[in-house]
């Protein structure tokens, strides 16, 4: 068993008092910043509170001309605004600004205006400073949590990827040479990929990524740098299937002025989409346009170095890699209408290689040494049994499921039955709306195996398409029909099609006072592949719920799938019973635990998230889990007391429709719903309040790293902490996902021999410095049959499987408790789920109340500043 996890963080020693960053800053000059502002409020004259101005085209531009640039904020009036390795020729930004004003604003407004705001900035009223910054400097809270300086996020990160970055410097993926550019800023963090790609002769170009990311992490007084390795794929079949919305596309092209070998070698990012349809000789033809600026404006600086036009790139994907000194490449996605040959990930030997070449560099340059190793606390010593709840019931026989089922099944299907009764009552409708009947046949199947242990049995045919099943206290009763139009696409991608697919339901369908599970056949997204085509399945689930239809959905068989429709509709099956608020294999807690705390009721707080032509609306809500297991029970800003799940769920499909989604004023702090929900939560025993760090930090402050306390919670920032005593038997675990580099990635070593990489799962326990903080490692899915040992450089089209931590903090814990048994809880609370056969990203709780999402439209605005 593997006791000890590596992760693939850094930090600088203990001893060093600094490290001095030293760099010229320039801001806007006042009466720049009025004249582009005034331009910016003529632009957006149809928009009433307009935001501060933020131009992430301005960012691209000077970043990818200008090699010597560190940062430039993407908000001019930013105070510094640009920090450089050294001074940038005056007269040369000046021009490259009014460059950029001239593309961003003539859109809209007339080129003689932009042209006179231009004039009347001198080059003369720039001012470049001085600038040493520490980069670890930073101040302890009461806690022991350091908290830097801003910049520290992303300046430090810079530091590190020059050294990785410099052109006398190559690494080695298996024997394959690689150097590194940088990418596209993305945020607080360095990404990097090898260039020139691997694979182009094969018409399946890859590159090597790395992601370099500051962290703190609650209770230590020390930042960590995380160092993340993965495969970045690249479009490389002519005329390849893009599907809808925008695709990236990264950009080097000449630089103004400078040695590129000089300074840390950059990309930008620019998007494209699919144009309006228009005619030509009788059909409509598509067109690849850029969605910003970017391109127009590199063109505009360096004329003798053009860019290739989207469908250039569209007809001759791998056409432009150090073509006359451009390089323009599309970066693959997932969501694209092709599978490329090259699959995603980095095996453990590869990891491994690369982590020792990148941590002599930095040990080298910058004296960095890895963080101490964490250590594997044993996490199965708050509950009973090995796993939460039996999985596979029936025996398979070459992959196919037999008629047999495996001993202890009998109690696991009564006991699935009683919580379908506790949670929806002792009868219980389904709908399945099919367009084949052996998608039909094997729903039916599924719910007779999955309910009442019955293999291959669809119970009593009432009629043609009427089921009954009866056991114990529990009748399910199954209509089915054929699927009408309503599966059909829409009629393009637009709001108003979304909306007229919603009403086309609610006319077709009738309402239903109580909630209904509908189990939905549609066709697969691969079949929408024409660029107007728009997949129908939101606006099918919208529209079936506000008839009181809770969906599921189910794809076509095709004759790739056939194989798998019996373990897609065991899934979906599950699925469907998730939605409407059935779920088992909460954990057993051990009889000494129980002893102690009595039962353990789970709550979790989470910001729903839409878009709309608003912009991005919030709404707190908060999930509930009774120590029994049900009912379970969830509310949100403006909808009043808990009700059922499955009524929680219509209530957000019904909103969607309304003029504003939400009553709540984002400005206050989130964190007050907390305190007035736990208020209205039964008196059971132990409640445990579940949080995601990056779902609701921003929200409520108190989550965020520089502000949680120890043993205490602040529900209002304008409020002092309550002391734990003071909230008897709360306790909360705060998780951090993977999400942006915030956790590590590890490498597992063999215990008998530290050269052999291998795989590990559990609950780790980081330094005793952080001793309220835990890993969470998930066991390798069971389709993951890879071993640790093979190797990808030679066979890229491998799956590779990296563990993503999930950081577990614990701040709140009554007295006599051990912090470990509540991190323990959240550990086992991820592998809770019925509906899903592996290990979950976040607890249970989280899970679901993150589901919620799927019964809420999203819509980009029209008017969107998307550059």
């Amino acid at each position: 068993m593997i006791e000890t996890i590596r992760t693939l963080s850094f930090r600088i020693p203990s001893q060093t008092d600094g490290l001095l960053y030293p760099c010229k800053s320039l801001t806007l000059p006042a009466q720049w910043n009025a004249l582009i502002d005034d331009l910016w409020k003529q632009f957006w004259s149809k928009k009433r509170d307009l935001q501060p101005m933020r131009s992430r085209s301005l960012q691209g531009l000077l970043l990818g001309l200008l090699p010597q640039l560190v940062t430039v904020e993407s908000k001019p009036a930013a105070s510094p605004w640009i920090c450089s390795v050294e001074e940038i020729d005056r007269k040369l930004l000046r021009t490259l600004v009014a460059a950029w004003m001239q593309g961003h604003f003539s859109a809209r407004l007339p080129e003689a205006e932009i042209r006179r705001k231009a004039d009347l900035m001198n080059a003369d009223d720039l001012e470049w400073q001085d600038v040493s910054i520490n980069l670890i400097a930073g101040n302890c809270n009461g806690a022991g949590t350091i908290s830097l300086n801003d910049k520290s996020f992303t300046l430090l990160p810079d530091l590190l990827a020059k050294s990785l970055t410099r052109p006398d410097r190559t690494f080695f993926y298996g024997s394959f040479p690689l150097h590194f550019y940088r990418s596209p800023i993305t945020g607080r963090g360095i990404e990097l990929f090898s260039w020139p790609p691997r694979g182009i002769n094969d018409q399946a170009a890859w590159s090597v990524l790395v992601r370099l990311t500051l962290q703190t992490i609650p209770y230590q007084s020390f930042p960590v740098i995380n160092c993340d390795f993965g495969i970045r794929r690249w479009v490389s079949e002519a005329n390849s299937k893009l599907g809808g919305g925008n695709r990236s596309v990264y950009l080097q092209t000449g630089l103004a002025g400078a040695d590129a070998g000089t300074f840390s070698r950059r990309f930008q990012v620019a998007k494209v989409r699919w144009s309006p349809p228009r005619a030509q000789d009788g059909r409509n033809v598509y067109d690849l346009n850029w969605v910003d600026v970017l391109p127009e404006l590199f063109e505009s600086v360096v004329p003798n170095k053009p860019v290739p036009t989207p469908n250039q790139l569209l007809r001759e994907p791998l056409a432009f890699i150090d073509r006359d000194g451009v390089n323009a490449v599309m970066v693959y996605s997932t969501q694209m209408l092709f599978t490329h040959e090259v699959r995603p990930g980095v095996m453990p030997p590869e990891r491994q290689q690369l982590l020792r070449s990148v941590a002599a560099c930095f040990e080298q340059d910058f004296g960095l040494a890895f963080v101490e190793e964490p250590f594997r606390r044993k996490d199965g010593m708050v509950t009973r049994g090995k796993s939460v709840f039996p999985r596979g019931f029936w025996k398979r026989d070459k992959g196919a499921i037999v008629n047999k089922l495996k001993p202890g099944a009998d109690d696991v299907f009564s006991r699935r039955r009683r919580l379908i009764v506790e949670q929806l009552g002792t009868r219980v409708k389904i709908e399945i709306r099919y367009l084949s009947e052996d998608v039909r046949d094997a729903l039916l199947d599924s719910i007779g195996r999955e309910v009442f242990g019955e293999f291959s049995a669809k119970g009593r045919q009432v009629a043609h398409n009427h089921h009954l099943w009866e056991a114990k206290g529990l009748t399910i009763e199954v209509q089915s029909s054929h699927q009408n139009d309503l599966a059909d696409k829409l009629d393009d991608q637009t709001e108003g099609a979304f909306w007229r697919r919603v009403e086309q339901i609610k006319n077709a369908v009738p309402l239903s006072p109580s909630p209904i599970g509908s189990l939905i056949e549609i066709n697969d997204s691969s079949i929408f592949q024409k660029k107007q085509d728009a997949d129908p399945k939101t606006a099918m689930r919208i529209g079936y719920a506000q008839t009181g239809r809770l969906a599921q959905f189910i794809t076509t068989t095709t004759k790739q799938t056939v194989k798998t429709l019996p373990d897609r509709a065991r899934a979906a099956v599950l699925d469907l019973l998730r939605h409407l608020g059935v779920a088992e294999g909460l954990p057993k807690l051990s009889k000494k635990l129980e002893r102690r705390v009595g039962a353990v009721a789970y709550v979790a707080f989470s910001m729903l998230k839409r878009r709309s032509a608003r912009g991005l609306e919030l709404l707190p809500m908060m999930l509930y889990f009774p120590s029994a297991g049900w009912p379970i029970q969830a509310t949100a800003s403006g909808m009043g007391g808990f009700m059922p799940y499955s009524q929680f769920l219509l209530r957000l499909a019904e909103r969607n429709g309304k003029a504003r989604w939400l009553r709540w004023d984002d400005g206050q702090n989130a964190g007050r719903f907390v305190k007035d929900w736990l208020r209205q939560l039964p008196n059971e025993g132990g409640v445990l309040l579940l949080t995601q760090a990056q779902n609701s930090r921003r929200h409520w402050s108190w989550l965020a790293d520089k502000n949680i306390t120890l043993d205490s919670i602040q529900f209002d920032q304008n409020d002092p902490p309550f002391p734990a005593e003071e909230l008897k038997n709360l306790r909360v675990v705060r998780v951090r996902q993977h999400d942006g580099t915030e956790t590590p990635q590890v490498v597992m070593f063999s215990e008998k021999d530290a050269r052999q990489t291998s795989y590990a799962s559990g609950l780790f326990q980081l330094s005793s410095q952080a001793g309220r903080v835990y890993y969470s490692v998930a066991a390798k899915p069971a389709q993951q049959r890879l071993s640790a040992k093979w190797s990808k450089a030679e066979q890229p089209d491998l799956q590779a499987w990296n563990p993503g931590l999930v950081e577990v903090t614990v701040p709140l814990i009554q007295s006599g408790d051990d912090p470990v048994e509540w991190a323990a809880l959240a550990h086992k609370l991820r592998d809770s789920a019925m509906h899903f056969s592996e290990a979950l990203k976040q607890p249970l709780p989280l899970h679901l109340a993150s589901l919620s999402e799927e019964y809420i439209t999203t819509f980009s605005s029209s008017e969107e500043e998307s550059d």
